[in-house]
C-alpha cells in the first residue's frame, strides 16, 4: 500500500503498468507523446482503482545551461560526454511529466505528487523544466527553487522575426491573437515553424495541421517573452 493523500493512494508503477498510466493521461498534457526516458512513475490511484494522476521521472538531458547556475561548479569536472553522462545519471533525475486528470485538478494533487517524490528521490538532486511553470507554480509550492534561464538561441531568433514585422511576443500568448498574427504575417508563420523544427519535442507537431501551428506559436511566444519556460531544482 502506498501513501494516501487527497483521497487517493500514491504508489510507484513499473513496466507495462507505468507505461499504460502515462499513455492513459498523456492527452491531458501540453506536450504530446512520452518522455525520452522513464526512470520511475509515481501514480495517484483513486478508490475505484483508476489512475488519476502521474509523475514521471526521467534520466537528465546531457546538456543544460541552467545547471551551472543551479549547482555552481558541481559538474565542471566531467569534460567528455561519457563522463558527464555518468556523473549526471548518478546525481540527477528530471521530473519530465506531472499530469492530472482534469476532474482532480485544483485539489493540490500535482504538488502532492512532487512532494511525495522529493521525500524519497532516486538521486541527490532533482530538476524540472516547465513551459507553463510561472503560470502554474506547482514545483515552487512543493518546495523546489526556481532558477532563472537565459533565452535560448531559437527563442532569440523567433523574437527577431517578430521584431521585423512589428509584433510583440507578449501579444501572442492568447489563442485569437496568435491565430490572427499567423494568418496576417507569413513571416510569423514561417518563424513559428522554424522555431518548432529546432527541437524534437516540437518538430513532430508541425504535421498536425494549422491549429497545432497556433499552439506552437503560443508556446514560442511564451518562451520569447520569458513567461513560458522555468527551471526548478532541489535542493
Amino acid at each position: 500500500m502506498g501513501k494516501r493523500v487527497q483521497g487517493v493512494v500514491l504508489k510507484t508503477l513499473r513496466g507495462r503498468a507505468a507505461r499504460e498510466a502515462l499513455v492513459g493521461l498523456s492527452r491531458f498534457h501540453y506536450r504530446a507523446g512520452e518522455p525520452a526516458s522513464v526512470s520511475r512513475v509515481l501514480a495517484a490511484v483513486d478508490r475505484a482503482g483508476s489512475v488519476v494522476g502521474v509523475l514521471c521521472v526521467s534520466f537528465p538531458a546531457l546538456n543544460a545551461s541552467w545547471r551551472g547556475a543551479a549547482w555552481p561548479g558541481l559538474f565542471d569536472g566531467a569534460r567528455c560526454p561519457r563522463g558527464r553522462a555518468a556523473v549526471l545519471n548518478a546525481q540527477v533525475r528530471t521530473i519530465s511529466r506531472v499530469i492530472i486528470d482534469p476532474r482532480w485538478r485544483g485539489v493540490g494533487l500535482a504538488s502532492a505528487l512532487v512532494r511525495a517524490y522529493l521525500e524519497k528521490p532516486e538521486t541527490a538532486r532533482t530538476e524540472a523544466v516547465a513551459s507553463m511553470g510561472r503560470l502554474c507554480p506547482l514545483f515552487e509550492s512543493a518546495g523546489m527553487r526556481r532558477v532563472d534561464v537565459a533565452p535560448s538561441a531559437r527563442d532569440a531568433r523567433f523574437t527577431q522575426v517578430l521584431d521585423r514585422v512589428g509584433v510583440r511576443a507578449s501579444a501572442l500568448v492568447e489563442v485569437s491573437a496568435a491565430r490572427g498574427a499567423i494568418r496576417r504575417h507569413g513571416a510569423v508563420a514561417r518563424g513559428v515553424a522554424a522555431w518548432a523544427r529546432e527541437s524534437r519535442a516540437t518538430r513532430r507537431h508541425l504535421l498536425e495541421g494549422r491549429e497545432r501551428l497556433i499552439d506552437l506559436g503560443i508556446l514560442a511566444a511564451q518562451r520569447a517573452c520569458g513567461r513560458g519556460r522555468s527551471v526548478y531544482v532541489s535542493p
